[in-house]
């Protein structure tokens, strides 16, 4: 047998005795602690998303946009880096603007009342509505007060006269006169029916049109005006109003009525617009298949209250 060496351990071969060669360290924590991180493990996956969220509230990233109910957002939506920048100007400093297609001139603000005159510039008779132009008036902070949108048709080389009342005209610090693209429409938020359509109503002092929307599409107009007999202008809206009738008596898709009662002219028009094709002489009419937001915007700058 060989001399074993100082230091030198041996372990006897034996294929019918167990051996030790290390151990597993317990948990300390036991199965209660295991338990206990699986469940924090679980809350933390669970919550993840709303714990993401108030970070970026907390850190100012929070860059979501609300979501508002039919508004046709899609590819509308402004940046920060995309602002719309109006040149404004004082009501006693700016009395005339020459576009392309008119000059307005005699610019005029007295007791509420805001006037001015159009010129038409072209050889054509000139679809006002069509150039998507507003006024706008503004307070001291550069908010705006009341909208004007340019609507009328004027023919070649003529003049048509405006006149509009301004609320809170004293108020008024600045004004300006320019296109407003769709993506810098108000946002609003529409009820959708269940059946996905949209309807709201605006009106005036003698007028009220209902619109209605199917998937975000105008696909129904119905106008009702009643205007007493004893204004001054009477005569001058039974002649405009005499001419729709005629004009839209016999037209697909349209179902007019026009008779004087109880000393109101009572005009009234349905609009089938999966019918009707084609351009309207009135401007609060639209085409098939506008937006909800086109309607409302430009029907407030009109005017009227719609709700």
């Amino acid at each position: 047998m060989g001399k074993k060496k100082k230091g030198q351990n041996t372990i006897a071969w034996n294929p019918l005795q167990s051996t030790t060669i290390g151990q597993i360290k317990q948990n300390k924590y036991g199965w209660i602690g295991t338990l206990l991180l699986f469940a924090l493990f679980i809350g933390v996956v669970f919550y993840l998303p709303e714990l993401f969220e108030l970070y970026k509230e907390y850190s100012g990233k929070n860059t979501t946009p609300p979501i508002i109910a039919n508004n046709n957002t899609t590819n509308n939506t402004t940046t920060e880096n995309d602002e719309r920048v109006v040149e404004k100007y004082k009501l006693a400093d700016k009395k005339s603007f020459e576009f392309n297609e008119f000059k307005v001139d005699n610019i005029r603000l007295f007791g509420g009342n805001f006037s001015y005159k159009i010129t038409n510039s072209t050889d054509a008779e000139l679809d006002l509505s069509a150039l998507d132009y507003f006024f706008e008036f503004y307070d001291e902070s550069g908010e705006v007060i009341q909208r004007i949108f340019l609507t009328g048709r004027i023919p070649k080389q003529e003049s048509e006269s405006y006149s509009y009342q301004i609320s809170n005209a004293s108020a008024i610090s600045e004004f300006s006169l320019s296109i407003i693209e769709e993506k810098y429409y108000t946002y609003y938020d529409f009820p959708v029916s269940e059946d996905k359509k949209v309807e709201f109503t605006c009106m005036n002092d003698y007028r009220s049109i209902t619109y209605t929307f199917e998937d975000e599409n105008l696909k129904k107009a119905a106008d009702n005006v009643s205007y007493p007999v004893y204004l001054d202008d009477y005569a001058e809206k039974y002649d405009y109003y005499d001419s729709l009738y005629n004009k839209y008596l016999d037209r697909n898709g349209m179902d007019v009525s026009l008779e004087v009662k109880d000393d109101l002219l009572l005009y009234s028009v349905t609009i089938d617009y999966n019918i009707l094709n084609g351009l309207l002489d009135d401007d609060e009419y639209f085409v098939a298949n506008t937006r909800p937001r086109i309607v409302k915007f430009k029907m407030e700058a009109m005017g009227y209250s719609c709700s």
